[in-house]
């Protein structure tokens, strides 16, 4: 069993606010994966109205610029409503074996169906490729 607390890179410094519109793609800062073998991005969103579900998608890409046009993970956000807003919380992830050879970098994307609101993306790299140096008691 994966310890939380143990080999886990939060990174806090990439969390993604961004205004989503109707069925425009919200992109999340990109990770290097080269030093890890999970991924796992957090979304977190509130929109006006829900006349549709909300898509989560990770991209690859080799340098962080260009990405490719295939997802590696697809996932569908259930909602709940709150009056006067409507919005919903889940993840998405990724395993260093699913992404192709030579491409070390991922992101989240988010695309609601019909709506406008925040959306929040945050990222998680963890189990690392490399053993951890132990520290002296």
């Amino acid at each position: 069993m994966h310890k939380f607390t143990q080999n886990v890179k939060t990174d806090v410094g990439l969390m993604t606010l961004s205004t989503a519109t109707s069925a425009t793609v919200s992109t999340g800062t990109s990770v290097d994966m080269t030093k890890y073998n999970n991924f796992v991005g957090l979304v977190s969103y509130v929109v006006a109205s829900n006349t549709g579900t909300t898509t989560v998608y990770i991209r690859e890409s080799t340098n962080a610029a260009v990405w490719t046009s295939a997802y590696l993970a697809t996932a569908t956000l259930a909602s709940y409503a709150t009056v006067p807003y409507i919005g919903g919380f889940g993840t998405i992830e990724c395993r260093a074996e699913q992404m192709s050879d030579s491409y070390r970098y991922l992101r989240v994307e988010v695309i609601p169906a019909a709506a406008s609101g925040i959306i929040a993306i945050e990222n998680l790299r963890f189990n690392s490729r490399f053993p951890q140096a132990s520290l002296p008691s």
